[in-house]
C-alpha cells in the first residue's frame, strides 16, 4: 500500500536551495528525506511548460506525454454538467495581475491575501460577458474557478498558470486560434481596466485582477483504472481525473487529508505560489505548515501498513522519495533536506 504526496513548489533551484532551506524549520520532513529511498526520477512530459507536477500527475492518470487536458474534468467535479464537450469549447480561464514592463507583461498570481471575494468575482465576470458573447463564448464561474465555453473550438498553445507565475509574457495566445483569443483577452483587460472592483482593491493595496490566462481544454477521454482508492486535493481538474479513472466517489475529496485503506494520493499545493514568484519567507513559513501536516500523516499511513511516497516538483523536474517504516531504522541514509529539495537540472 502507497500514500503519494505530492508537493509542487517545494524543489528549489540549486544555487539557493542551501541558502533558503538552511532558515527554515521542518523536522519531519527532514527525517523523512534523510531515511527515505531515492527511486528513479519520475518522467515529466515534454508539454510540462514550465508546472512539472501537472504533467506528472496527468502520466500517473494515464492522459500521456501531450498538454494536460483539465477543463472538462474540472467542470464535472463541480458538478457543472455531464453534457458532452468538444474538444476546445471548454477553457480554463485563470484570474491574474499583470505588471507591464518595458517590452512585456510580468504575470502575478493572486495570492491568499489578493484572492478574489465571490461578489467580486461575479462583479468582473458580468463586466466581461458582453466581450465574451461578442467572440461566441460564455464566461462562468463556478465553486470560484473560472471557465470560458465557446460556441466553436478554439485552438491553443498554452501551459498551466502555475508555469508563467513570475514569468515575463509576451503574447497572451499562441497558435492557431492565438489571434482571435488575444483580441477577446485584450477586451476584457480593457473592460477590467477601471472596474469599481479593481478601484477598490487600488484603494485597499491588494493586487488588481486585470488579465485571464486559459489553459486546459480539449477533449475529455476515457482515463484507465488507476488502481488509487483515495484521492483528496483542492483542484478540480485532479478530481475529476479520478473520478474519471474509477476512483470511487466517496474516495474523492475537496481537502487534504487521507486515511485510505489502500493506495491513496494527495496534492499539497500550497508551496507553489511563494516558490514562483521568489518570496522566500513566505514559502519558510508554507513549508513550516506542511511540516505539521507531514508528521501525522507519515504516523497514520506507517500505522496503517502503508509506504509514503513524496512526489517533489519545481518547474522542470521532479523527484521522488519513498520511506517504510522499516526505513526509519537505517541510520547510515544520512540525505540532507537541501539536498532533496534542490531541483535537479534536466538531462539534455
Amino acid at each position: 500500500m502507497l500514500w503519494t504526496v505530492v508537493v509542487p513548489g517545494a524543489l528549489l533551484p540549486a544555487p539557493i536551495a542551501a541558502d533558503v532551506i538552511g532558515e527554515a524549520t521542518a523536522p519531519a520532513l527532514a527525517r523523512l528525506a534523510r531515511h527515505a529511498r531515492a527511486c528513479a526520477p519520475p518522467a515529466v512530459g515534454a508539454a510540462s511548460g514550465g508546472a512539472a507536477h501537472w504533467s506528472w500527475l496527468w502520466r500517473r492518470f494515464g492522459g500521456g506525454d501531450d498538454a494536460p487536458v483539465t477543463a472538462p474534468y474540472a467542470w464535472r467535479a463541480l458538478g457543472a454538467g455531464a453534457a458532452a464537450i468538444d474538444a476546445g469549447t471548454l477553457w480554463q480561464a485563470e484570474p491574474l495581475h499583470f505588471d507591464c514592463g518595458r517590452d512585456h507583461l510580468l504575470a502575478l498570481p493572486l495570492a491568499a491575501a489578493d484572492a478574489l471575494a465571490d461578489h467580486e468575482a461575479a462583479a468582473l465576470a458580468a463586466a466581461a460577458q458582453d466581450c465574451a458573447r461578442a467572440a461566441g463564448a460564455q464566461l462562468q464561474v463556478i465553486g470560484g474557478h473560472w471557465f470560458l465555453r465557446c460556441e466553436r473550438p478554439i485552438r491553443l498553445q498554452t501551459v498551466a498558470p502555475e508555469a508563467v507565475y513570475g514569468a515575463a509574457i509576451r503574447a497572451l495566445a499562441a497558435g492557431a486560434d492565438g489571434a482571435r483569443c488575444t483580441r477577446l483577452l485584450n477586451e476584457i483587460q480593457i473592460a477590467w481596466h477601471d472596474h469599481a472592483v479593481n478601484r477598490e482593491r487600488r484603494a485597499r493595496g491588494r493586487r488588481e485582477v486585470n488579465a485571464l490566462w486559459l489553459h486546459g481544454g480539449g477533449a475529455p477521454r476515457a482515463l484507465p483504472d488507476c488502481r488509487l482508492r483515495q484521492v483528496a486535493s483542492l483542484e478540480p481538474a485532479l478530481r475529476g481525473w479520478a473520478l474519471a479513472a474509477g476512483v470511487p466517489a466517496a474516495g474523492v475529496r475537496a481537502n487534504a487529508e487521507l486515511d485510505a485503506a489502500g493506495d491513496a494520493l494527495v496534492l499539497w499545493s500550497h508551496l507553489l505560489v511563494p516558490a514562483s514568484v521568489d518570496a522566500w519567507q513566505e514559502w519558510r513559513q508554507r513549508l513550516a505548515e506542511f511540516d505539521a501536516w507531514l508528521g501525522p500523516l507519515v504516523e497514520r499511513a506507517f500505522e496503517r501498513g502503508a509506504d509514503v511516497e513524496l512526489l517533489l516538483a519545481g518547474r522542470s523536474a521532479t523527484r521522488a522519495l519513498r520511506c517504510a517504516r522499516a526505513d526509519r531504522w537505517f541510520a547510515w541514509r544520512r540525505a540532507s533536506l537541501a539536498a532533496a529539495l534542490a531541483e535537479p537540472v534536466p538531462s539534455a
